[in-house]
């Protein structure tokens, strides 16, 4: 399984909350057949942690196709609530998790409309 860490999931980590508690237990991300690293620093987390170039045109046409999904203006599928306007970093977010196949691990519920859409969401709650 893949996973993508919104930036506040990180937060979590670096401040070992009950968040990162059940990020563990629930999706067991540094599980042998994910990633066999236990993270105890945000240079640990980072260093273990794929870099992903999003200059890609595939990220940019899925960046530019979820905002306008968003804001109910993409032809042929339209919004079943109302339209909203995303933050520009959870739109890159979103396309390249989106073009990566991954799951998003995030607290924000901004991602929420996206969910079985153009991504799967897993929202942590704790």
């Amino acid at each position: 399984m893949i996973y993508l860490y919104d930036s506040n999931i990180l937060l979590h980590y670096i401040r070992q909350t009950p968040v990162m508690q059940y990020v563990e237990n629930t999706f067991q991300p540094f599980a042998e057949e994910n990633e066999p690293w236990k993270i105890q620093t945000m240079f640990e987390i980072l260093e273990d942690f794929w870099l992903i170039d999003i200059g890609s045109k595939d990220i940019y046409d899925r960046y530019a196709e979820i905002d306008a999904f968003s804001q109910g203006k993409l032809q042929g599928r339209p919004l079943p609530l109302s339209a909203r306007n995303m933050g520009k970093n959870d739109l890159w977010i979103a396309a390249t998790t989106s073009i990566l196949g991954a799951t998003l691990l995030t607290t924000d519920a901004d991602f929420e409309h996206l969910d079985g859409m153009f991504l799967k969401v897993e929202r942590v709650v704790v």
